[in-house]
């Protein structure tokens, strides 16, 4: 009987929908399996696949003999199994819809008063779902030809597998015959059509089965024309973005829990970008813990002081916020754009937090507040004058792009569309990063641009506070101190293991 790892069981169960795992080490009768796009268990409580510690897993093969009495038969239908009569043809059960018990026609079924008191599970799907499941070959059957055809290969694939780019060809001739696979498979003219195609299906879908289909078409994609295996990682990262932009919750989860790479090429693309982050900070030669720290103190010094080195052509109060600007980045871990303009910190219950995060599009989201310092009221004293900061700079831009309009309410309509505008994260990382970034680098002596802040920040707080207990996920408490979703799949890896160990 075939095995399969954890690993991948993530994948496979996915595929295989209808069909039933137990692990090897698991007492009879236990099994999880997919509902609803859920993996349960086989009394239907969720089950987290991710952080199973069985290794070795197999199909589960029902019990044709078993039988179920009322009582357990009850609690099945509670449980949105489907059921049967030991005495019924095949093709008819009874299962539990808002709280009613139906038959397969859609009656209601009077199951109290039943004379028929032998039950059973009733099954649809054979136990050897790769070569007995029509849907499930018809879904492989796709993967492998986009598979064959994009690789250029007369052979078929089990698992989709990037090829590495060969960086010595045209770069533009490497485009062309991207652009060209892309149009043959998916008659999309460019990316943003695709994803914009990928969409409109997802919302359309009509079942679940629907959704797998869709999945499993658009996947290969992400790998197309042979991109490198970073790049395939960021192609994943912008589809599952479109994919959380659909309206119809459901089919949001469902398409987000489907659309990830197969296990191997996770973990090949995961170790290829981190290698590369670890080489970036090996090369920048900084990262030493206590002279970070005395960097820190120094700089909340000259901002509580008013003491700064000037250069030529430096005021004081540019000065000034560049110093705050510097000292927020790495010690608070958030982004540029919400430093200097959404970033908000408040306390609430004894607990701080910061509002105004923005991630994937999201402006507003809150979270708990993690810091280097813990002088929450210290932060939120300079945080405002440097959000002032920036508004009168953007005040001053827009006054320049009307001060030539005559009309009054022309000028007012415009002035609210550039307020708008210049306050979008876009703006206002276009027009501050170049010189934010620039003063961050001569403050701190190094080549550290905000984004390496961020993670050298979220590693300090971790060996500051939460090494300290060892019952804490190093992942999970650095993703909470970044903000970010740990699903321990796509999740931005650098951000968790760069500075590990460097």
């Amino acid at each position: 009987m075939k095995t399969y790892t954890t690993k991948e069981l993530q994948y496979e169960i996915f595929l295989t929908e209808g069909s039933k795992f137990t692990s090897t080490e698991w007492k009879e009768g236990s099994y999880i399996e997919l509902q609803n796009g859920q993996i349960v268990d086989n009394e239907g409580t969720p089950y987290n696949l991710m952080s199973s510690v069985n290794e070795t897993w197999i199909i589960y093969i029902e019990d044709d003999t078993k039988t179920m009495t009322k009582e357990e038969t009850l609690k099945a239908l509670f449980n949105n199994k489907r059921v049967m009569s030991i005495d019924w043809e095949d093709g008819k059960y009874i299962i539990m819809e808002n709280g009613q018990i139906v038959d397969n026609e859609g009656n209601p079924y009077n199951f109290m008063s039943s004379n028929h008191f032998e039950w059973k599970e009733y099954a649809t799907k054979t136990n050897n779902a790769d070569t007995n499941n029509k849907e499930i070959l018809e879904l492989r059957a796709m993967v492998e030809k986009l598979a064959s055809k994009l690789n250029n290969s007369d052979t078929t694939h089990t698992e989709i597998i990037p090829k590495t780019k060969d960086t010595g060809g045209n770069a533009t001739d490497s485009k062309i015959e991207t652009a060209n696979l892309i149009f043959e498979v998916y008659e999309a003219s460019t990316p943003n059509e695709l994803k914009e195609q990928f969409k409109e299906a997802l919302e359309n879908a009509q079942d679940t089965r629907e959704i797998e289909k869709i999945v499993c078409e658009y996947i290969p994609f992400c790998w197309i024309g042979g991109r490198a295996l970073s790049t395939t990682k960021t192609y994943y990262s912008a589809m599952r973005k479109t994919i959380g932009t659909l309206e119809n919750e459901t089919h949001r989860e469902l398409a987000l829990a489907l659309f990830l790479p197969p296990q191997r090429v996770y973990d090949v693309v995961q170790d290829k970008v981190i290698e590369k982050k670890k080489e970036e900070i090996r090369n920048k030669k900084t990262f030493n813990l206590e002279q970070t720290k005395r960097l820190i103190k120094e700089l909340e010094n000259k901002i509580k002081n008013d003491t700064y080195d000037i250069g030529l052509r430096q005021s004081i109060e540019r000065e000034r916020i560049y110093h705050i600007y510097t000292y927020l980045t790495m010690v608070t871990c958030r982004r540029q754009s919400e430093i200097l303009n959404s970033l908000k910190i408040k306390k609430k219950n004894k607990t701080w937090y910061y509002e105004g995060i923005r991630k994937d599009d999201e402006d507003g989201k809150t979270i708990e507040a993690y810091t280097i310092n813990n002088d929450f009221e210290f932060l939120q004293s300079i945080l405002e004058p440097l959000q002032d900061y920036i508004d009168d700079a953007i005040e001053i831009k827009i006054q320049k792009n009307i001060i030539a309009i005559d009309d009054e309410k022309e000028k007012l309509e415009t002035y609210s569309k550039l307020h708008t505008k210049y306050h979008t994260e876009d703006e206002i990382n276009k027009k501050f990063n170049g010189t934010f970034n620039k003063a961050l680098k001569r403050i701190t002596h190094s080549s550290h641009t905000s984004s390496d802040w961020r993670e050298i920040g979220a590693e300090i707080i971790w060996l500051e506070q939460g090494k300290g207990g060892s019952y804490v996920d190093r992942r999970e408490f650095v993703a909470k101190v970044l903000g970010h979703k740990h699903d321990n799949k796509l999740s931005t890896p650098e951000h968790y293991d760069g500075y590990e160990a460097v």
